[in-house]
């Protein structure tokens, strides 16, 4: 999965850090704190990178449905709803298993996948390609990845994501997916890499136990 990362040496990191630490020290500004933190961030060693960016670049299945998902790392389960044609998509999960109305819900807005041509398609051929005709069509599932516990927070995970590639959008039973990144949001549209890993066949025998 290329992440499209945004990355700086971590010495340059540190010094533009401590300019802008210095600058909301003067005056508490909510945009250069943001920009601090990042640089901090990198200065860890940590890239950041825009959300709407790696769903982008991620690409399209051959039903048009995005290759990318993004839901919170404590959620089982990422629907996928794409309502038009001009390729806005959006991501919902359910956080807990005994908690069905805690819905998470990420939209992307149009241009974030190519746009589908619809010109001569009838609605009940839309489906296929990705589009319903009113209300959300969150009836395609993927399994969300587990988190290793070598790369979970001490405080826990509800205030991180999980970013991973799908292998199938599926209505029941889908497999498990690949290439998971743990991020925790920055600021607007921008995140944290925190880490990344691959399951093992172990896991991914294991979750595949969620879409049952």
């Amino acid at each position: 999965m290329d992440l499209q990362t945004i990355e700086l040496p971590r010495a340059e990191a540190r010094e533009r850090f401590v300019e802008y630490r210095r600058a909301v020290h003067q005056r508490h500004d909510a945009e250069d704190e943001a920009i601090m933190r990042g640089y901090r961030a990198m200065a860890k060693g940590s890239a950041l990178i825009s959300l709407q960016a790696a769903i982008s670049a991620g690409g399209v299945d051959e039903h048009q449905r995005p290759r990318i998902a993004v839901g919170k790392a404590t959620a089982e389960k990422v629907f996928l709803e794409r309502r038009g044609a001009d390729g806005s998509v959006m991501f919902s999960t359910k956080l807990e298993r005994a908690s069905n109305n805690a819905i998470d819900v990420r939209p992307f807005p149009a241009g974030t996948l190519p746009s589908i041509d619809l010109d001569g398609v009838d609605w009940s051929q839309r489906e296929a390609k990705g589009v319903v005709q009113g209300g959300w069509n969150g009836t395609r599932f993927s399994v969300m990845p587990n988190v290793p516990p070598r790369f979970r927070p001490a405080k826990g995970l509800h205030l991180y994501d999980v970013l991973f590639e799908v292998d199938e959008w599926r209505k029941e039973a889908p497999p498990v997916t690949r290439d998971p990144a743990l991020l925790r949001h920055l600021a607007g549209d921008l995140y944290v890499v925190c880490a990344v890993w691959d399951l093992t066949e172990l896991e991914r025998l294991v979750l595949a136990g969620r879409a049952r």
